[in-house]
């Protein structure tokens, strides 16, 4: 709510078509509650084609539903869906750093030293928040020591862990 007042939004001030797919009406009613909660008014529009169709087409203020490559595989979440040539990368994202980290964690066959590409992917994500991390069930997560308080999230869509979390840059 302060964040809302600060940019300039009173209660209500901020409207927004949330679109989401047949499949995925209560989580989408879920989040519409949650953003009434602080002030925004979204309304719901249940599209007739998946939701991540409708975000592969750029047709959306915001979507909710599941978008993956097909696997939670780190170089397919990477190369898919963040890379700025990936097929499932529906925020347009386009970040020269990123795809180098992420064509240099492809390449690299030393276990560790991939895993330290990994980490630094994942420090990175942070530090941009190109893409907001919501409902991740125990699979790779991009975690980052500025993250405080984050409780872990099982199997729930609710976001739980994200409820009293915050960054603190003074952290790492």
């Amino acid at each position: 709510k302060k964040l809302l007042a600060e940019a300039g939004y009173g209660p209500g001030q901020l409207k927004f078509v949330l679109k989401t797919s047949p499949t995925e009406i209560p989580q989408g009613e879920m989040i519409q509650k949650q953003l009434q909660a602080i002030g925004m008014d979204p309304q719901i529009e249940v599209t007739q084609v998946h939701t991540s169709t409708v975000m592969q087409r750029g047709e959306y203020d915001i979507a909710w539903g599941a978008v993956s490559p097909g696997s939670f595989l780190v170089d397919r979440w990477l190369s898919g869906a963040l890379h700025s040539t990936g097929q499932y990368n529906v925020g347009r994202l386009n970040d020269p750093k990123l795809d180098a980290l992420t064509a240099a964690q492809r390449r690299e066959l030393n276990l560790d030293k991939r895993k330290q590409i990994i980490n630094e992917i994942q420090d990175y994500m942070y530090e941009t928040m190109p893409y907001v991390p919501t409902v991740v069930i125990n699979y790779f997560r991009i975690q980052s020591c500025q993250l405080k308080n984050m409780k872990p999230d099982h199997q729930t869509p609710n976001l739980d862990g994200l409820a009293n979390a915050w960054l603190d840059s003074s952290g790492c």
